[in-house]
């Protein structure tokens, strides 16, 4: 069995990362920020009620192989409790797109950022998200 975030709940495109970003609600926290917003009809219809992009900016992590490294982390730690997001989105009979931004330097977070760390903050960001949708 294969342990990877699907293809289907990867969000993809400059058009839907922009839309995203500009309209739609932000929730902060300590490393990153999650920008949710509904999945509209128009875009490619997503497979399953969450999909979910990662940006890690260039000014912020100069090092390819850190800001892979802190895509690697949340990719995993998103892909752990997307069931349990799904299912609480399907309930509701929607579907939404999610952006999770990394906001703080390189020097600071590559010393704290563990799995742990980036697990527990995603968890409260998860919970942020089933409140707001």
């Amino acid at each position: 069995m294969r342990q990877t975030l699907p293809k289907s709940n990867i969000l993809r495109g400059y058009k839907r990362f922009s839309r995203v970003i500009n309209d739609g609600a932000s929730i902060s926290g300590a490393n990153f920020l999650c920008f949710i917003a509904p999945a509209t009809e128009k875009d490619n219809k997503p497979h399953s009620a969450v999909s979910v992009g990662f940006v890690v900016p260039k000014r912020k992590v100069r090092m390819a192989v850190h800001r892979n490294r802190i895509k690697r982390l949340l990719r995993e730690a998103v892909r752990k409790t997307l069931q349990d997001l799904e299912h609480s989105i399907a309930l509701k009979e929607k579907k939404i797109e999610i952006i999770l931004m990394f906001k703080g330097n390189q020097s600071a977070a590559m010393k704290n950022l563990t799995a742990e760390n980036v697990e527990l903050e995603w968890r409260t960001i998860h919970d942020e998200i089933e409140k707001v949708v």
